[in-house]
């Protein structure tokens, strides 16, 4: 996607008034190019893409589904069930209530089904070890998402998120060693002329076939050498994660 989901907020009618023809022209080829990925993204399914059916929405249907169950549909009417008859006493919906009343007289409660994964309002937990900052990296857009404008110097800018990475340096003859460096990383919003804000984010790789579902980003905790070196330990050496 070119345009994030930060972009398509500040677009509004009034703010396409003001712009040339040429910068119509380039937010039209952006948007065009993300209308096209989308609709790809939303015609996947289990018959061009490697997941599961089960995955699919509860509405989707294969091809000749629809056909089959159109075939299968008459107008043939369900009959009474013997359990259907008027006992003279109260409604279902009656009877329901008032089983739950009883319920939660007799202090049962009503058990409702939790959805998987952390529940909202639960306790979280963080890294508790402090390293100290070692170097800081700002990252800022070149130019507008919006009129295509290259920013400069003194194009105002404001930190809206940051993120640490860890990571090992290893020593020369002069200074033999590996050392530990942890890096922040800060990402700026770059207001334009225009009135359009560009934020900066971490680089992201397009997904790949061979490994659906895993997407390769700059934001990390580990670095790429303290990254090998876990992996040269754990495949190469067999040594156990606890020991690594």
């Amino acid at each position: 996607m070119k345009l994030s989901d930060h972009d398509l907020q500040q677009l509004n009618a009034e703010w396409l008034e003001a712009r040339t023809r040429e910068e119509l022209l380039q937010i039209s080829e952006k948007l065009l190019d993300d209308l096209k990925e989308a609709r790809e993204r939303l015609n996947q399914n289990s018959s061009n893409r490697s997941v599961p059916p089960g995955s699919q929405a509860a509405w989707y249907h294969p091809v000749g589904a629809a056909e089959k169950d159109e075939d299968n549909d008459d107008d043939t009417p369900i009959p009474p069930s013997p359990n259907d008859k008027d006992d003279g006493g109260e409604p279902d919906a009656e009877k329901a209530e008032s089983r739950s009343e009883k319920e939660l007289k007799a202090g049962k409660g009503v058990k409702v089904q939790r959805k998987p994964g952390k529940q909202p309002g639960a306790q979280g937990f963080g890294h508790t070890q402090r390293l100290p900052v070692t170097a800081t990296e700002h990252h800022r857009a070149n130019q507008c998402a919006g009129c295509g404008q290259a920013f400069t110097s003194e194009t105002p800018s404001s930190a809206y998120t940051a993120f640490y990475t860890v990571d090992i340096e290893y020593g020369e003859p002069e200074q033999p060693g590996i050392r530990v460096s942890n890096t922040r990383h800060r990402y700026y919003d770059s207001l334009c002329p225009c009135g359009h804000t560009t934020r900066a984010t971490a680089h992201r790789e397009p997904p790949e076939a061979l490994f659906d579902g895993i997407e390769l980003t700059e934001w990390r905790l580990t670095g790429p050498a303290l990254m090998s070196l876990i992996v040269f330990l754990s495949l190469r050496m067999r040594m156990s994660r606890p020991r690594i």
